[in-house]
């Protein structure tokens, strides 16, 4: 039996993400690949959007420098929608706790995979915090027909907040699964729409996407997981 599913599982009902369009991966080109002009910004920088990473690591995109919370200032991803730069393989980032003199905020540029990973890192810790807290909480696995082993595989995207739901639901009810990033494993996309394709589903740009021990589900259900858990559990005879 599933340990703990109610925990991450209410209200949730079936989704997905969608990447938002300011974070696309960019088209390989030396255009966006090149290094980025000097950008001067102040409080009154019109056609700007901010990005800031809350303590949990999730992205949040303002317009106005007064929207940026005090605790997320430090590092602020800002993209210069007049001239189109800052949204490609490298961005520009400021800090936004102190003007300086002139009435500026101090500008530099970071390669987008930095900048992932400040994200990236916030969360690993935040999964870690549910994790132990959720070890704590739930009964010691058991043995017998309910611990049949089931091949589970997530493919999700560092900028889904519903793949870290997903992958929270299953942590806790005790399944093991592997994880496969669309965007930083080359492979993991071809192999999703590989699966897809024998499901006889069209290709999805939308992530979460499960497979629970060869049965495909586009977006988070955790009703779908569970059924789909006990139906391939019946099928190893569990």
């Amino acid at each position: 039996m599933l340990r703990w599913p109610v925990l991450l599982a209410l209200a949730l009902g079936l989704s997905a993400c969608d990447r938002d369009p300011l974070d696309e991966p960019p088209a390989p080109s030396a255009g966006r690949t090149a290094a980025l002009p000097p950008f001067e910004l102040r409080d009154e920088t019109p056609d700007v959007l901010l990005t800031w990473v809350d303590a949990q690591g999730d992205f949040h995109v303002v317009d106005k420098i007064a929207d940026v919370p005090a605790a997320s200032r430090q590092v602020v991803r800002v993209a210069d929608r007049a001239h189109n730069r800052g949204i490609g393989d490298v961005f520009y980032v400021a800090d936004l706790r102190q003007k300086r003199p002139d009435g500026t905020y101090a500008v530099k540029t970071m390669p987008r995979a930095q900048w992932d990973e400040i994200g990236a890192s916030k969360r690993k810790t935040r999964m870690e915090v549910v994790a132990r807290e959720l070890e704590q909480r739930a009964p010691p696995a058991t043995s017998g027909p309910g611990a049949a082993t089931v091949s589970v595989v997530v493919y999700a995207a560092a900028w889904c907040g519903v793949c870290r739901k997903a992958q929270e639901f299953l942590r806790s009810s005790g399944v093991k699964f592997v994880v496969k990033d669309i965007d930083k494993e080359p492979d993991a996309r071809r192999e999703l729409n590989a699966k897809l394709s024998r499901a006889h589903l069209p290709p999805s740009s939308s992530v979460p996407v499960i497979d629970v021990g060869g049965e495909i589900l586009v977006g988070f259900d955790a009703q779908a997981v569970e059924r789909a858990l006990r139906k391939a559990k019946a099928r190893q005879g569990g």
